[in-house]
């Protein structure tokens, strides 16, 4: 069954109809204490908690083809100084999200945790100063951005809420929802502006994120954005066939400030995903490596019907 929104999928899991649901982002506060512990009312039902840090991460994509972005960093750079994150944080992921310096996520070799991105930060007065820089002093000059995404509630109102912060500096920006095909497709064509995506690991190297920048990847490929630099194409190519050790991490912490400070994406959050499961689910581990996963799954029917009057 898909159920693309987030409250009925929920209260399907509070009838017990669902075995296993990550939070929604409405229902944080409510189900877990201060503490990221469970409420009394979800501990009376036997529900069990999980999190950890995810391999992911979530970003504003420009589109490179276009010559407005592809050729502007300091608009870039601009845009992404206007962006509030930290409140951007608070409202959809309950201050629990970890901001992205980068596309390498913790917990992946690669990933650089002294590394802090000059432009990832929300300053008003530098944005506007940038934007100046770019050659559209508060906007002027500058046409309408359109931005991409899926039609979900949650999305719109990030993107919402993105446009919101880049009025503040001068920036219109246009919203269009999209089904999850028509997103893609729009990207696959190179259509977009600017689109909200997010990656999650394959495997868990920076690779697997640093190759969603690598030039011959461009769309219809992983490199949604269109990015191509000869550096980091060259210097990604060679990391990619080294064999695990310091001197790829040196290579990939390189390759991870390069794009920093190029911001051929706003790098948004590397999320914390909290998953509740009953206890009649056996065998759940939460990863973000789910690949057949699933058949390790099971489900322990007395135990389901010993509780099924907490429902």
């Amino acid at each position: 069954h898909i159920m693309t929104e987030e409250q009925p999928r929920w209260l399907k899991f509070q009838k017990g109809q669902i075995d296993y649901i990550g939070i929604p982002k409405d229902n944080f506060q409510s189900s877990l204490t201060p503490t990221k512990k469970l409420t009394p009312a979800m501990s009376k039902k036997e529900i069990q908690l999980s999190f950890e840090p995810g391999l992911d991460i979530g970003y504003i994509a420009f589109n490179h083809s276009n010559e407005l972005f592809g050729k502007n960093k300091k608009l870039r750079q601009a845009m992404s100084m206007a962006y509030d994150s930290k409140t951007a944080n608070e409202l959809f992921y309950n201050g629990t999200a970890r901001p992205a310096q980068s596309m390498v996520p913790p917990g992946i070799a690669g990933y650089d945790r002294d590394y802090k991105n000059p432009y990832v930060q929300f300053n008003i007065e530098m944005a506007k100063e940038l934007l100046k820089e770019a050659g559209y002093p508060e906007g002027k000059g500058l046409p309408v951005i359109t931005y991409d995404t899926s039609s979900s509630t949650t999305l719109r109102q990030m993107a919402e809420f993105f446009k919101k912060c880049m009025k503040k500096i001068g920036i219109n920006v246009k919203v269009v929802t999209n089904s999850w095909p028509g997103l893609q497709k729009k990207i696959r064509t190179k259509s977009t502006m600017l689109h909200s995506v997010g990656w999650l690991a394959d495997y868990p190297d920076a690779e697997n994120f640093l190759q969603l920048l690598y030039g011959p990847n461009e769309a219809p490929g992983s490199n949604g954005s269109n990015y191509s630099n000869m550096i980091f194409d060259e210097l990604f190519l060679k990391a990619s066939v080294m064999q695990p050790g310091n001197k790829r991490d040196t290579l990939y912490k390189r390759l991870n400030k390069m794009v920093g400070e190029e911001l051929p994406v706003i790098f948004n959050f590397h999320r914390v995903s909290f998953v509740m499961n009953h206890a009649w689910l056996k065998n759940y581990v939460l990863s973000d490596l789910v690949s057949g996963q699933a058949k390790y799954l099971n489900i322990d029917v007395e135990k389901k019907g010993q509780l099924e009057g907490k429902f």
